[in-house]
C-alpha cells in the first residue's frame, strides 16, 4: 500500500494505491478478450439476430467486470480543499462539504477484486467516513456511509495515519483556521536608529 501527500496553498491531494493482484489481472484480460472476440465474430460472420443480442449482452458483462476489475486496482485520489472532500476513483467521483462529514474512523471492511484472496476476510481494514446526512439508521458504530480506501490489516498503521490526517484537515483548514504547514513571512526586525553625535573639535 502506498501513500502520496501533496499540499499547496492549502490544498492537498492524497494518491493511494496498492500491488494489482493476479486475480484483478485475469479478469480485465479475460474481459478484454471476450469483448475482442465478440467484436470479430459479430463482424466477420453472419449471425441470428438472437445469437447478436446474446453475443452483445455478453460482451457488455464481460467489458463491465473488466472495468470493475480495473477500477479496484487503479490509483483511489483524495482532494481535500476549505470547502470539502473530493474522492475520486476511475467510476465515480464523490465530492462532501466539511459540513456534513461528522467523523472519520478505521472500520473492517468487505473483501474487494483488490485484495488478496488468501487473506482472512476478517483481517481488511478501511478508512470511513460518517455522513450527518445520513437517513437510515446505522446497523453498527462503525457502519460507514463512504468508504475511502481499504486494505490488509498488516496496513493498519498507515491507514490509522491517513484517518488522523483527514480529521486534523477538517479540523484545521475545513474549520477555516489558517493552514499551519504554510509558512508565514517574518518581517525583519526593525533596528532603532543610533543617536547622532557631532565630532568632537580638535583642541
Amino acid at each position: 500500500m502506498n501513500i502520496d501527500y501533496q499540499r499547496s496553498d492549502g490544498v492537498e491531494t492524497i494518491e493511494l494505491s496498492r500491488r494489482p493482484p493476479a486475480v484483478s489481472i485475469i479478469l480485465m484480460m479475460a474481459g478484454a478478450l471476450l469483448v475482442v472476440q465478440t467484436l470479430i465474430v459479430l463482424a466477420t460472420i453472419p449471425v441470428d439476430l438472437a445469437l447478436m443480442a446474446l453475443l452483445a449482452i455478453a460482451a457488455t458483462s464481460a467489458g463491465w467486470l473488466a472495468v470493475i476489475a480495473l477500477d479496484s486496482v487503479m490509483p483511489t485520489s483524495v482532494k481535500m480543499d476549505k470547502d470539502g472532500i473530493i474522492i475520486a476513483k476511475l467510476i465515480g467521483k464523490t465530492t462532501l462539504p466539511w459540513a456534513d462529514v461528522a467523523a472519520v474512523k478505521l472500520v473492517q471492511s468487505a473483501g474487494t477484486l483488490s485484495d488478496d484472496p488468501s487473506a482472512a476476510a476478517s483481517g481488511r481494514l478501511a478508512v470511513g467516513l460518517f455522513l450527518k446526512s445520513r437517513k437510515a439508521p446505522r446497523a453498527h458504530d462503525f457502519d460507514a456511509d463512504i468508504v475511502v480506501f481499504g486494505a490488509a490489516e498488516e496496513h493498519a498503521h498507515q491507514l490509522l495515519k491517513l484517518v488522523e490526517h483527514i480529521s486534523e484537515f477538517k479540523a484545521t483548514i475545513g474549520a477555516g483556521r489558517p493552514d499551519p504547514g504554510r509558512r508565514i513571512r517574518k518581517a525583519a526586525p526593525i533596528t532603532p536608529q543610533a543617536a547622532f553625535r557631532r565630532p568632537r573639535s580638535a583642541a
